[in-house]
């Protein structure tokens, strides 16, 4: 494991080329492999497979319009317990709509999810009659830098982070957790709130991490970025491994 990486991710995407030889967008470019060893693997739809819409380097660029993947319920996971995390940027984001970065939903009207809204990052829950989000804005969220976002709720309070600060007011959730049905990233599934940019790794973990964890994790994600430029860097997680080049 590359030290500081919390280990039990129960989904794990990189865009980049896993160890073993499994390149990204496997099965004709349909699937994201997920590297958990929990077989959540995504199915990708709407992407052009060009530099503005699919695998470039070491992302996978969301057009904006109809790009999206979607992975199974990850079991028997509850949200009121739960953290989420992902490195991405966009540029020039302006949209009325919440656009979806990671979502594990139940329905249009039960679901944990984090978007971006013009430049106001929001993670909120919600029970099916109750919400509950925690919010931050920061014009930098669209300034085309890389970014580490990450929600997580300990069953008592919600709370936000970005680049491994702590950002918002933290929450109480609802009282009801969720029975996911399945997970999204990049979009609801529709061509509505499609979010337009880029998402280098993105992971689900059945607990919330600390805010300790939270900043090793930052931490090693940019030793990661640091080094992709020089050479190989193997960077694990749980039982995951990525080589990247």
């Amino acid at each position: 494991m590359q030290p500081g990486v919390t280990p039990g991710a129960i989904l794990e995407l990189h865009a980049g080329k896993a160890a073993g030889g499994v390149a990204p967008g496997t099965n004709g470019r349909r699937q994201w492999t997920d590297l958990s060893g929990n077989g959540n693997h995504g199915a990708l739809s709407g992407f052009a497979w060009t530099e503005a819409s699919g695998w470039s380097a070491d992302r996978l660029t969301f057009d904006g319009v109809d790009d999206s993947v979607a992975c199974p319920a990850l079991g028997a996971v509850n949200d009121l317990t739960f953290a989420y995390e992902a490195w991405l940027q966009t540029t020039n984001k302006a949209s009325s709509n919440h656009d979806v970065i990671l979502e594990i939903s139940a329905g249009r009207t039960a679901y944990s999810i984090i978007t971006l809204y013009g430049s106001t990052l929001y993670y909120s829950i919600r029970d099916g009659t109750t919400t509950r989000s925690v919010s931050w804005y920061s014009p930098s969220l669209t300034n085309g830098a890389l970014h580490h976002i990450c929600g997580t709720c300990d069953g008592s309070l919600m709370r936000l982070w970005v680049d491994g600060v702590e950002r918002g007011t933290p929450t109480t959730p609802p009282a009801v957790p969720i029975a996911p049905a399945a997970t999204f990233i990049g979009s609801w599934a529709t061509a509505a709130r499609v979010f337009p940019g880029s998402i280098h790794a993105a992971r689900a973990f059945p607990f919330a991490l600390t805010p300790e964890q939270i900043a090793a994790n930052y931490a090693a994600g940019l030793r990661w970025l640091s080094r992709r430029p020089s050479g190989l860097l193997v960077y694990q997680s749980g039982r995951s491994a990525l080589s990247w080049h």
